[in-house]
């Protein structure tokens, strides 16, 4: 690790090695990178790569420009942000679409569902609390349609 200040510190996790490594990219999640992506969503429409550094900045946040630099490049290869070109490059933070199931109690049977609601809810929770590598489970139980027709 570099002594400069803005250097990538791994940020903890369960792993044990320092930093979660993500599984597809084998990029890892540091404390700062994380902000960065924090950060991103906070301003929630696109900006550009300098304006998201001058947004950190003006939090308080020290990370170095090649530091927002990668963690948007390695983000949108995870497709975490959705990037367009123009004159400028600029990223969106985009959620990963996550699948619960509704399970029926008395067959088993389930149906898949997306919530966006749910998972900006969910998302918020951990810089609201101060958590970060946020993860969750939600279930949701009930009587399908062909059961209570048998009931």
């Amino acid at each position: 690790m570099s002594g400069r200040p803005d250097a990538e510190r791994p940020a903890s996790a369960a792993t044990g090695d320092g930093a979660e490594t993500n599984a597809r990219s084998g990029v890892a999640l540091t404390a700062r990178r994380a902000l960065v992506l924090a950060e991103l969503r906070r301003l929630g429409g696109f900006a550009s790569v300098q304006q998201l550094h001058a947004a950190l900045q003006a939090r308080g946040v020290t990370v170095g420009l090649s530091t927002v630099y990668r963690t948007l490049a390695a983000a949108e290869a995870e497709d975490l942000v959705e990037a367009v070109r123009g004159t400028a490059r600029l990223y969106r933070y985009q959620p990963p679409h996550h699948v619960h199931h509704l399970r029926c109690t008395v067959c088993g049977d389930s149906v898949p569902f997306v919530s966006p609601v749910l998972e900006e809810w969910i998302e918020s929770l951990g810089p609201r609390y101060g958590f970060v590598h946020v993860r969750h489970g939600v279930r949701a139980t009930g009587v399908c349609p062909d059961c209570v027709g048998d009931g």
